[in-house]
């Protein structure tokens, strides 16, 4: 009786642990993609940036697919919280809210969002309008 007990602990812990670092992020950073970058590339486009061609030849199916990924990600997360509780709710749904306070800066404006359309613009971008836009907003 007492090896079931501990085989349950350890893997009570493994899940909140994988919930913490793992799944936290990978739902913010869909979040991000949807929100923080998106209105970001946005407000590229208005100030002449980038032109809107662009931002739609890059993203149009990485958007969807990981959208999908996230939600069935989000609903097994829950269903699995559900089924295991009242314990699957400290062992999951505590890291996930945990976790998205830990890593709430992947959602904000902030200088990774820069580094990002940076990284992934880089070619395509006016320089010269960007950084005058990053001295003046960040």
């Amino acid at each position: 009786m007492l090896g079931n007990s501990n085989a349950i602990f350890l893997l009570s812990a493994v899940i909140a642990l994988v919930t913490f670092f793992m799944l936290s992020p990978i739902l913010l950073m869909t979040i991000a993609n949807f929100g923080v970058r998106k209105s970001f590339t946005e407000t590229m486009v208005q100030e002449g940036i980038v032109s809107r061609e662009v931002v739609k030849q890059r993203h149009p199916a990485q958007q969807g697919t990981s959208l999908i990924i996230t939600l069935v990600l989000l609903v097994v997360l829950i269903a699995g919280a559900i089924k295991t509780a009242p314990w699957g709710y400290f062992c999951i749904l505590l890291p996930l809210a945990g976790g998205a306070m830990r890593f709430r800066h992947l959602i904000s404006f902030n200088n990774k969002t820069v580094e990002w359309f940076k990284r992934v613009y880089k070619d395509e971008l006016d320089a010269k309008k960007f950084n005058r836009y990053v001295n003046e907003h960040f």
